[in-house]
């Protein structure tokens, strides 16, 4: 689905500043080796869905932020702010998928 792992990590970071009062970054201000492994970490958290796939509760992100990485304040918001958009990119993507095979 996502090819070699940082798909999701660049199509969520993409370039855009981050709107959450940190200077604008054209880089993720962390590794993106660290957020890949991040996110299917906080992947496990998600609840369950009837169909398709829950997003992943942002009180999960902030306490994988806080007490998993031991993010301060600022770093918590833009990891959230990433792991946000990832999610987002991951649940459509997902969404795409099961549409296709319901119309076959």
């Amino acid at each position: 689905m996502f090819g070699g792992g940082s798909d999701i990590v660049a199509a969520a970071d993409g370039g855009h500043e981050y709107s959450i009062g940190l200077r604008a970054r054209q880089e993720p201000p962390f590794p993106r080796s660290l957020l890949w492994e991040s996110f299917w970490e906080v992947h496990t958290m998600r609840p369950p869905a009837f169909s398709g796939v829950a997003p992943i509760p942002l009180d999960k992100i902030e306490w994988y932020a806080r007490h998993e990485l031991g993010f301060d304040d600022d770093e918590a918001e833009a990891f959230k702010f990433i792991m946000r958009r990832a999610d987002n990119v991951f649940v459509n993507e997902i969404a795409k998928k099961q549409a296709a095979n319901s119309n076959k």
